[in-house]
């Protein structure tokens, strides 16, 4: 209950009383360790303070659940199971690309610097993804998921040279998002309607999306 209670007070939830219990239905939960640490790092978003605190309990939780009784430690294989958890609404294609720049062999024991990277890393593609998908929206004025590709591909070289702005923060992939010139955009599209670029070629959400992420996942270091 203390535990909890401190939880509650750290986090802030609105809903005090869905927070507790959905805190305490996790919890009965033993079996699941792998769920009880998804838990812990979904109780607050990655960019509030508590962020980092929560992950060190989901971190502990997988810690502590280590078949070796001595000398415990965290290996790959619970790692990667946590993260394809964070990941499970993302398409599996981009799921195998991000693993490959983020997880570690089965074998290999996780530090926690590690684990935090490599979670935030995860959390950040969602929120990334959504933002893109917002974007692609904004293009799409027909609402019909068709978007001329000659816009789609300024978007997404705009996105690019954003991203290669040289910065230590993982979440400079968000604010890069955000750096997208509307000027520039509304330059391409005017392009695009008036000068017939690539005319009747189009771009659908999924395929814009789905390359908008991989610039992202490609400029993730390697954690390994």
């Amino acid at each position: 209950m203390r535990n909890a209670l401190t939880k509650l007070l750290e986090n802030q939830p609105d809903d005090a009383l869905g927070f507790l219990a959905q805190y305490f239905e996790n919890l009965d939960n033993k079996s699941s360790r792998i769920r009880y640490a998804y838990q812990e790092l979904t109780l607050s978003h990655y960019s509030q303070v508590t962020f980092e605190s929560n992950a060190l309990s989901a971190y502990d939780i997988l810690f502590s659940g280590s078949a070796q009784k001595k000398g415990r430690s965290l290996y790959g294989s619970a790692f990667h199971d946590l993260l394809n958890l964070i990941c499970k609404d993302i398409p599996s294609p981009l799921v195998e690309r991000l693993m490959k720049k983020i997880c570690c062999r089965d074998y290999e024991v996780v530090s926690f610097q590690t684990f935090y990277s490599g979670v935030l890393a995860c959390f950040v593609i969602i929120e990334y993804i959504y933002e893109t998908t917002n974007l692609y929206k904004v293009m799409d004025a027909s609402g019909n998921n068709s978007v001329n590709r000659y816009l789609c591909t300024s978007a997404l070289k705009q996105l690019a040279d954003s991203l290669a702005i040289p910065s230590a923060s993982q979440t400079h992939m968000l604010e890069a998002g955000s750096m997208l010139s509307s000027d520039e955009l509304g330059k391409a599209m005017n392009e695009a309607i008036y000068l017939g670029k690539d005319r009747g070629s189009i771009m659908k959400l999924e395929e814009f999306v789905e390359q908008s992420a991989i610039i992202y996942i490609d400029h993730i270091k390697p954690l390994r």
